[in-house]
């Protein structure tokens, strides 16, 4: 999953529990990510935060 660049604030639990969920990509637009993210999100093999 690519979040888009326009994404500054991702909530709490937003990617709760997404067991389709395998990888994620988050621009570094994205300024706050909130608590327990990724809890349950098992097939979570890999995430790429870029950087400036």
């Amino acid at each position: 999953m690519d979040i888009p660049n326009t994404v500054t604030y991702i909530g709490a639990f937003t990617f709760m529990n997404f067991i389709g969920l395998t990888s994620i990509i988050i621009p570094d637009k994205v300024l706050y990510l909130g608590d327990h993210e990724f809890d349950g999100c098992y097939s979570l093999n890999e995430m790429c935060i870029i950087s400036p």
